[in-house]
């Protein structure tokens, strides 16, 4: 069986999941508001009741923070430590953020074009990140790269190291490769600020050996010299030494655990009968342990446990009206559920990379230069006729392009099929207006993208404003629309968000 690679999807499939069903994450932050803490309230947590196994059960606060706070999850992206109070987390579109105490904003420059990100870390003279390729790479504080490291995990998870140096790397929960390797592999990896590659652990293996990386998947917290590991689909919290040894793990008995998890023929399409538990977890400015996790047999809600990581007792939890929320915690505790747009609205200008230079020949005669393209609003997208989302989805754009009667606002595409009479045939089929650059399949070469649709949008300065990677339908059309909006009324000589000074990103 060859090697593929799927997208976990459990944020909109039922149980059993399809592996060939098209995924689609949608995330609906429509929460209450509350008045901002007065000055001289006492920022403490919010106690619903005591539950019967001790823990305390927190109200959530839903007003956006007035005070200090600590990001902990981004439409559920965890949010990782990024040394004197910051924060580092990926946006819906895959742009690393950095957010402080004040839920402030900076985008780094990390010079990996339009590669996508699919995890990244901090750390004290640079980055690590990870490409949807499945390239581990280390960049300087310059944005630089300055090492490539291949052949590790498939997918993975990034979690710095402060006390050792480099990064731990633990199996992704949103990306897994099918394949037969029934070898001897780790559980965890770590890679030393030098390059030098340990193993930790060794890998479950189930009985369906093409799961494997599903079996192991999970998230990973480092404080010290001990790694806390949730595996994505048992019910389990452990706490790991650095040596290998297990110094206590935790669960709380609930029924979707999956302990082996199995291939079925479903209506006769190959299946994994799975559901996913635990879906991150990190260390708030409090010292406690936080784990997202779902609450049973369902994708539309969650509950955070919060743990004293040097016992795993749990202190308390809360119960949240999402899979996908976000989540910020004050210095004792105070639990912030808050609209995401309000945050990230305030991604700098100056914070964004320059989108890759082309000279490409047109579909219908001529050509075009990316420079020709400075001084307007741009919306590029990159599509092949042999691609089934794309097919899908350029309808929705073509629509979506024709209802903005802005003259600042433009729509490109870029074909990817080698054979430019199968894209004509398309546009014609159709009746599709709109330029098309022909990339005759060397595209891939130069903009690193995972897979197609490729969606960008490119501001006045010929800079990346934000991208999509595939199609999740028409919610993923409204965004798009939101943030053109919005980057139309920008206006030259404005900003679509206020910096801050301090720590260099």
């Amino acid at each position: 069986m060859s090697t593929e690679s799927r997208r976990a999807g459990w944020g909109s499939l039922p149980r059993p999941v399809r592996l060939l069903a098209p995924i689609g994450l949608v995330v609906v932050a429509a929460l209450g508001a509350r008045a901002v803490l007065g000055p001289g309230a006492e920022p403490a947590p919010l106690i619903e009741y005591l539950a019967a196994d001790g823990s305390t059960v927190l109200a959530v606060d839903t007003a956006f923070p007035g005070e200090a706070v600590a990001l902990l999850w981004l439409q559920g992206r965890t949010a990782g430590p990024a040394g004197e109070g910051y924060r580092t987390v990926l946006s819906g579109a895959g742009n690393v953020l950095v957010v402080d105490q004040d839920l402030r904003v900076r985008q780094p420059r990390l010079h990996v074009g339009v590669r996508e990100v699919r995890s990244a870390t901090r750390i004290s003279d640079g980055w690590w990140i990870v490409t949807g390729e499945g390239e581990v790479m280390q960049i300087g504080d310059d944005g630089d790269v300055r090492s490539t490291i291949g052949g590790l995990f498939d997918f993975a998870e990034l979690t710095p190291d402060a006390a050792g140096g480099g990064v731990w790397l633990v199996r992704s929960s949103e990306l897994f490769s099918f394949r037969w390797d029934p070898a001897p592999a780790p559980l965890l990896i770590h890679i030393r600020d030098d390059q030098t590659v340990d193993s930790l652990g060794q890998a479950v293996v189930p009985q369906h050996v093409l799961l494997r990386e599903m079996a192991n998947a999970g998230h990973l917290a480092v404080r010290g010299d001990t790694l806390y590991y949730a595996p994505f689909i048992r019910d389990e919290l452990i706490a790991l030494t650095t040596a290998g040894d297990t110094l206590w793990r935790t669960t709380r008995n609930l029924p979707q655990s999956t302990t082996e998890p199995r291939f079925e023929i479903h209506e006769g399409e190959p299946v994994v009968d799975y559901h996913p538990v635990n879906l991150g977890l990190t260390f708030g400015p409090d010292g406690l342990l936080y784990l997202l996790s779902t609450p049973g047999f369902t994708t539309s809600e969650s509950r955070l446990d919060v743990y004293r990581p040097a016992t795993g007792t749990l202190v308390r939890t809360a119960h949240l009206n999402t899979a996908l929320p976000s989540l910020a915690v004050n210095p004792v505790g105070r639990l912030y559920q808050f609209d995401d747009f309000r945050l990230l609205s305030g991604v700098a200008v100056t914070d964004r990379e320059t989108f890759p230079s082309f000279d490409l020949e047109l579909l219908r005669g001529g050509s075009m230069r990316s420079d020709e393209l400075l001084g307007g609003v741009t919306l590029i997208n990159g599509w092949a006729t042999w691609c089934e989302p794309c097919r899908e989805e350029m309808p929705a754009l073509d629509s979506l392009q024709l209802s903005i009667e802005n003259p600042v606002f433009r729509f490109v595409t870029l074909n990817e099929d080698v054979d430019p009479d199968d894209a004509a045939d398309f546009l014609d089929e159709f009746g599709f207006t709109f330029p098309a650059a022909l990339g005759r399949g060397n595209m891939k070469s130069v903009y690193h993208y995972r897979g197609l649709p490729l969606t960008l949008l490119v501001d006045r300065e010929g800079q990346i404003v934000q991208q999509w990677i595939g199609f999740a339908g028409h919610d993923q059309i409204a965004a798009i629309r939101t943030v053109i909006d919005a980057e139309l009324a920008r206006g030259d000589n404005g900003s679509a968000g206020s910096g801050h000074a301090g720590m260099q990103h």
